[in-house]
């Protein structure tokens, strides 16, 4: 049986997307997106509540982030989901993950220049496996 690890999310930016390069010249982004959710409990009363994911998008898709996305605006991304682990300065180890964003479309009805005027972004190519363990590295 084939694996599947597909993440699909709408919500606001909540961070500035921040663009970045490798030391290798490779262009990536990091920013967080706020998502909603909405529950009733067993007395009936309506509970919300905002995760909040990190996010991290490469080459192209990158580029268009950091010039069309501002904080605040409401979004569509599709990605994969990324487990890394990183070691703090005292020399603790711990997991984060993150959304590896490889589509995204804009949903403000103000959509920015580059778009198909629908707020879609043209795909971009898949991230090289080998940028990502040079950043996270």
């Amino acid at each position: 049986m084939k694996n599947l690890n597909a993440v699909h999310l709408i919500g606001r930016i909540v961070r500035q997307p921040e663009f970045r390069q490798s030391a290798t010249g490779s262009s990536y982004v990091r920013f967080s997106l706020a998502t909603n959710r909405s529950w009733k409990t067993k007395d009936g009363t309506m509970k919300e509540a905002v995760d909040f994911h990190s996010m991290v998008a490469f080459g192209a898709i990158a580029e268009n982030i950091s010039k069309y996305v501002t904080k605040g605006m409401l979004v569509y991304m599709a990605g994969r989901l990324s487990n890394n682990k990183i070691k703090s300065p005292n020399g603790q180890e711990y997991t984060v993950d993150e959304v590896i964003v490889n589509d995204m479309i804009m949903l403000d009805k103000k959509t920015a220049e580059g778009t198909d005027g629908n707020g879609i972004v043209p795909p971009q190519t898949p991230v090289n496996e080998s940028e990502l363990k040079e950043i996270f590295s």
